[in-house]
């Protein structure tokens, strides 16, 4: 089996050497996006591997589809970049990969503390010289009610790392999981975002949960809430959580995805201009962290990564299916 893989980094090298072997695949890695201008390079392979960067809209399935590409694998958890519908449609096998759920998992742990201990804000004081307490007071994580929505992988993670700290923890999903009951109580989402003093979400972007978080959803928050989203951003409204960020109508938040991240995350930008308004403003505020879409990334995540998704392309080109599948 032959594919060409997109959007390699050097973390990622390691292992595809090592599962290309293991799968008895051969590889043929790529460091840049696959857009229009290279989709000829597709062609003579079995399968393409892609990440969440790659745009894989109508225009670009049907250059698949006349190159009789039939498998495609992307090695996140998150597909709104893939037109799924389409690639149905033309009989394109896709698939997504799935990983070590304790990575955000933490992530979101170390996020609430974070906010919770006031350190956005302890670092602003540092880089002036300001050595006081001024400002500085936090909360104890026992005394708070953090409201998880979404309770799959990641949000059971999140679940399990939390009850160790005798918190309060209360859940909102449409498919409630058993295993959790134990842990956290299942409310209505209206009672979650209107009771909880933090929120988590743990959710796949979807039509329906676009911009769940509004200024409408703000304003029927305590006023004191936290916001974390480790999860996708298009979920919160970039505009709105500035708006309730300067008006006090949350408390503080800790974003490692935002609205139009995809032409700045992975990027270096320390010698250029920033034009994503939001971030800018995000970034200078001191109740807000900022983090640059890796809550992901360790080294287990990114060999569980490329292993899957080497694993689902031979899987698809083998016997049609993958344990991933998507369509």
């Amino acid at each position: 089996m032959k594919i060409i893989a997109f959007v390699v980094r050097d973390d990622e090298l390691e292992a595809f050497d090592k599962f290309s072997k293991e799968f008895n695949i051969q590889v043929v890695l790529k460091k840049e996006i696959l857009t229009l201008e290279n989709i000829d390079s597709i062609e003579g392979y079995d399968g393409v591997s892609i990440t969440g960067k790659c745009k894989l809209n109508k225009e670009i399935l049907d250059k698949f589809k006349e190159y009789e590409i039939k498998f495609i694998t992307t090695r996140t958890v998150g597909y709104d970049n893939v037109d799924i519908d389409y690639a149905k449609k033309l009989g394109i096998k896709f698939s997504n990969v799935s990983y070590s759920p304790d990575s955000v998992g933490e992530f979101t742990v170390m996020s609430i503390l974070s906010l919770l201990k006031k350190l956005p804000y302890s670092r602003t004081k540092m880089d002036s010289n300001d050595f006081t307490l001024s400002g500085l007071q936090g909360k104890e994580l026992k005394s708070q009610t953090v409201g998880i929505i979404g309770t799959g992988k990641i949000g059971q993670s999140v679940i399990k790392n939390l009850s160790g700290f005798r918190c309060k923890i209360i859940g909102y999903d449409p498919y409630p999981c058993e295993d959790m009951k134990d842990l956290i109580d299942y409310v209505s989402y209206e009672e979650l975002i209107s009771t909880s003093d933090v929120i988590s979400l743990h959710l796949p972007l979807t039509k329906e949960n676009y911009n769940l978080f509004n200024k409408e959803a703000f304003e029927k928050m305590k006023d004191e809430v936290l916001i974390i989203n480790n999860a996708r951003g298009d979920l919160v409204n970039t505009k709105d959580l500035i708006w309730a960020l300067e008006n006090n109508v949350i408390s503080g938040a800790a974003v490692d995805v935002i609205e139009y991240e995809t032409e700045f995350f992975r990027r270096d930008f320390s010698s250029k201009e920033l034009s994503h308004e939001e971030l800018k403003i995000l970034k200078t505020m001191p109740n807000v962290q900022v983090t640059a879409h890796h809550a992901f990334f360790t080294k287990e995540v990114v060999s569980d990564i490329v292993e899957g998704s080497l694993k689902n392309l031979k899987s698809l080109f083998t016997t049609g299916i993958s344990e991933n599948a998507v369509c």
